[in-house]
């Protein structure tokens, strides 16, 4: 009793751990089974003796801990972009025109009562073409609803016949005519997705109904499949009603796609099982459906007759044309998915068509959507077509029209462009046809439209003119206040603006004044979208000119607009922020484009009447322009290059630092400082405070110019990396002494362009010794003692620490990032290096650059090297090599103009005594870094 009273009580893992070390295992067996487990004979330790514990007694370990979470992942570091100006350029007076146009002065819409706004509402828009014909129609909707009765004429030939077989006539044979079946139901499918077919159904139940009159004629609508509510028309109001089947064999017709245009397959099973309901009752629905037959279900055959009701698709005429259940399906089996996947994306590619012919149009109506896609071949856009293109994705749908969405319109338009001009101009005559009696406003946008986009040359029945004064009689209504604040007024304006394309813009200049105009309004303070294509330029006429300058600053990776020019660098903005560029207008308003590879963006305007410093956009990549009446400024991004130690912003603007001095490199701001360089320059320019008298970045890299004496040298900035020194053993014509190895540099270092000039080697010197005469020709016949004396006199006149490149300095510029044999690749030509060539050497810059903007390494001149010369250098993998210590000659790399082509490749390496010279041996300036 007690055993078994204990045993409903909970024990745990706990309690026995609790027991066990209380007691120990002698009484464990007892106490199990007082709580009800049971000793069995395998044992199972809970927790093994330690090797090292001498105590015999089982001692209990706490469960391991879980494992520690990892830790958190550091902070991501904000990267900031530093800005500065690239581009400059000062507008000329005559680019801007501030002159009041004519058309200022006229009348407004203030003294129409209904007038240019109203609709034409005496005109009639076309009718909606029908999907078939009324004369091929009604044929078949007589056969499908009637029958064959006896009429009260007697049939003689059937007479003649029995008596001619000597059979009795018990009763004279009547003739049998067709008539309309005295019962007749017909079911109306008016779901949403069908809207473009209303029209059409409705056109035939009228017709019906005038071809055998109401009597017996039960006719039902629907709009949400038969499983909702059905409607008895013929009846005012209609009453919602019970679907009640008829008598067997009753005709019945339906004109629905029986859910087929519906992706999801709902309203098909709602058909299915509607189908079986009339399959039981003993009917056999004909259905005329716009669904072409390769979106029809299988599984509706066997409960419907479907007749496929488009263009180009004759109905029977006759009742023995009725399709049996199972007719169609075979034709379906026979199309595999590969097939079914063909007619989808063809379907797609005709709506995308169709909508891009529809894209001028501002409104499109079921009745414009048939005209257009009537244009188009029959066996491209069928009525399945139709139907995509009213329930795409890219319209905005409403009970009567749908319209374009404004951020599908640019690539429509631009796909209409490439459409047959004959066919474009057909698509312009229907959409005005059909626009014919609606408000002047629709069709004067239109008209601007087609103009903009296709061309004056497009022949138009409104006249482009009277859409212009429309717009101008719009912008003078918003001179009065009173019309100015109606909402309705503005409101009408932004819905215009969102649809017009760029060409509008540009071409009709009344927009952009009506533009400003409203967003003066609504916009007092901040900032305005400026639309794609337009300027602020051509509205300056409405401006009050009030001169002021102005400061774009960066804090962080904002900007910011500060009224004023020039400001000292205590001013509180300047203590938090770095200057980027200095404004000047007489406008209110600031253009600003951001560009981001290449395309517009955003267009704003900025509000220039602020006094206080307000942020107006926050920029990471791209390019901004900034647009005034007297200038145009470009800024750019960028990071810390490759080529600087660091780049920081102060007030005075932004700075980069190098190893090799101590004070930094200021960027020079076009526009701010004079320089001799062109107004427009894409190159950046950091002049101030450079040991170069200019300096700049191409498609190469970092250049500085320096003159000595009027004569011009550059000198290219080459950036560290690691490289393999040397050549592969499978290249052809190397030698032993070219032993393949990894060299790593550390530290960049500025090489000349060319090989040191004879004009150059004269204004140091006042010699020249060259054997080959020439300004711009290497100087040759010069020994490296010679370049020696050479680099410490030009470092006297201006102290540049120039030096000759060391070996491994110089085989890296010439690879520049390659491992071919030379840096144009495997082979070489004579328009390429100058080699075997007996008339000697050429101009420097005469043949093309590498990879890193050099000039003739290969070839034209051996030029000396730093190193003494080692025919076994280190092919261990080596930091900023320099040689050996001593030695008795000197490296000379490149080839010469005699020598062969495995002389001038890459790995090549030759010697010679530092006092030898000869006619093909130059040098090319190096600057290291001051120690």
């Amino acid at each position: 009793m007690f055993a078994k009273e204990y045993k409903k009580t909970r024990v745990g893992r706990s309690d026995i751990i609790e027991f066990l070390n209380s007691h120990g295992n002698e009484k464990l067996d007892r106490m199990a089974g007082f709580i009800g487990y049971e000793c069995t004979t395998e044992q199972v330790s809970i927790n093994e003796k330690s090797e090292e514990d001498g105590d015999s007694a089982t001692k209990l370990s706490p469960p391991p801990l879980p494992p520690p979470p990892p830790p958190p992942p550091p902070p991501t570091k904000k990267t900031i972009k530093f800005w500065h100006v690239s581009e400059y350029r000062e507008k000329k007076q005559d680019e801007i025109n501030s002159e009041v146009p004519e058309w200022v002065e006229g009348d407004s819409f203030e003294d129409e009562e209904d007038g240019e706004v109203s609709s034409a509402y005496w005109k009639k828009p076309p009718c909606t073409p029908p999907l078939v014909p009324w004369s091929q129609l009604w044929p078949f909707l007589r056969n499908r609803l009637g029958d064959n009765k006896e009429s009260k004429s007697i049939d003689i030939e059937r007479v003649i016949e029995l008596v001619s077989k000597l059979r009795p006539i018990s009763k004279l044979p009547k003739k049998q005519r067709f008539y309309w079946s005295a019962v007749s139901y017909i079911i109306l499918d008016f779901d949403k997705r069908l809207f473009p077919f209303w029209i059409d159904i409705n056109e035939i139940h009228y017709g019906i109904k005038k071809l055998r009159g109401r009597s017996g004629l039960e006719v039902f609508s629907i709009d949400n499949g038969p499983s909702g509510q059905f409607r008895k028309r013929n009846v005012f109001p209609e009453p919602k009603v019970d679907f009640k089947f008829p008598e067997p064999n009753t005709p019945l017709m339906i004109m629905s796609d029986l859910g087929c245009f519906q992706p999801s397959g709902k309203s098909t099973r709602s058909w299915l099982y509607f189908g079986q309901r009339l399959k039981k009752a003993g009917l056999c629905p004909v259905v005329l459906t716009p669904c072409p037959p390769r979106l029809w279900n299988k599984a509706l055959l066997e409960y419907f007759n479907l007749f496929f009701w488009d263009r180009g698709h004759k109905l029977p005429r006759h009742k023995e044309g009725v399709y049996k259940y199972n007719t169609l399906s075979k034709l379906d089996e026979s199309q595999d998915a590969e097939v079914d996947n063909k007619q989808l994306e063809e379907e797609k590619k005709q709506t995308k068509r169709l909508l891009s012919l529809l894209s001028p149009a501002i409104r499109v109506e079921p009745s414009l959507l048939r005209a257009v896609r009537f244009l188009l071949p029959r066996k491209e856009a069928d009525a399945g077509v139709e139907v995509a293109v009213w329930n795409h994705e890219d319209i905005n749908y409403s009970p009567i029209a749908f319209s374009l969405k404004k951020d599908s319109l640019k690539n429509y338009r631009k796909a209409l462009l490439e459409e047959d001009s004959s066919l474009r101009e057909k698509v312009i005559s229907l959409i005005e046809k059909h626009h014919s009696h609606l408000p002047e406003s629709i069709r004067c946008e239109e008209s601007l439209i087609i103009n903009a986009l296709l061309g004056d040359s497009i022949n138009t029945e409104y006249d482009l003119k009277r859409a212009e004064a429309f717009m101008q009689k719009y912008m003078r209504t918003l001179k009065r206040k009173d019309f100015l604040e109606k909402k309705e007024v503005r409101a009408w304006f932004y819905r215009f603006s969102d649809r017009q394309p760029e060409e509008v813009w540009k071409k009709y200049k009344v927009l952009t004044a009506c533009w400003v105009k409203i967003n003066s309004h609504d916009r007092e303070d901040g900032e305005i979208e400026v639309k794609k294509g337009m300027s602020l330029d051509d509205a300056a006429w409405m401006m009050d000119p009030n001169k002021s300058s102005h400061t774009i600053l960066q804090r962080g990776n904002e900007f910011t607009l500060k009224n004023g020019y020039g400001a000292s660098e205590t001013d509180n903005a300047f203590k938090v922020s770095t200057p980027i560029a200095y404004l000047t207008t007489n406008r209110p308003y600031l253009d600003m484009f951001y560009y981001k590879s290449g395309e517009e963006v955003y267009h704003r305007g900025l509000n220039l009447s602020l006094s206080k410093v307000d942020k107006i956009v926050r920029p990471f990549t791209g390019e901004i322009i900034f647009n005034t009446d007297h200038e145009e400024i470009v800024i750019t991004s960028t990071e810390t290059p490759s080529w600087a130690e660091s780049m920081g912003q102060s007030g005075q603007g932004l700075f980069v630092t190098f190893k090799d001095r101590k004070e930094p490199v200021w960027w020079f701001n076009p526009g701010r400082y004079k320089t001799q360089s062109s107004a427009k320059n894409k190159s950046i320019i950091i002049n101030r405070g450079f040991w170069g008298d200019s300096t700049g970045e191409d498609e190469y890299g970092l250049y500085v110019d320096f003159k000595i004496k009027g004569i011009n040298q550059r000198m290219r900035w080459i950036e560290p990396g690691k490289f393999m020194m040397g050549s592969p053993e499978d290249e052809p014509e190397r030698l032993d002494r070219e032993k393949l190895h990894e060299v790593t540099l550390t530290e960049g270092f500025w090489l000349a362009e060319t090989a040191c000039t004879q004009e150059l080697w004269e204004a140091v010197m006042g010699e020249n010794p060259s054997q080959f005469k020439g300004n711009q020709k290497p100087v040759d016949n010069v020994s490296w003692n010679d370049c020696n004396l050479f680099v410490e006199k030009i470092n006297q006149i201006a102290d540049l620490n120039f030096r000759m490149p060391t070996e491994a300095q110089w085989e890296y510029a010439c690879r520049a990032g390659t491992q071919t044999p030379f840096s144009f690749g495997e082979e070489i030509t004579k328009e390429e290096v100058n080699y075997v060539n007996n008339a000697g050497i050429v101009d420097v810059r005469s043949l093309p650059c590498n990879n890193w903007g050099l000039y003739e390494m290969h070839g034209n001149v051996w030029e000396w090297c730093q190193d003494w010369y080692d025919a076994n250098y280190d092919i261990e993998n080596v930091v900023n090599p320099t040689g050996p210590m001593a030695g008795s000659k000197r490296v000379l790399r490149g080839g010469g103009w005699y020598d062969l082509a495995r002389s001038v490749r890459s790995a090549y390496r030759s010697n010679a005594r530092p006092d030898n010279r000869d006619d093909f041996i130059g040098f090319r300036l190096s600057r290291g870094h001051k120690k």
